[in-house]
């Protein structure tokens, strides 16, 4: 499939928004 063949450029997108909803869910996961 031709997404398969897009996987490279949208991994790296997926990397920057990970980084971007990281702190976030630290603050949920630091909930007791």
């Amino acid at each position: 499939p031709p997404e398969f063949l897009s996987t490279h450029p949208s991994h790296d997108t997926r990397i920057t928004q990970i980084k971007k909803w990281l702190p976030e869910a630290r603050k949920y996961y630091r909930k007791p």
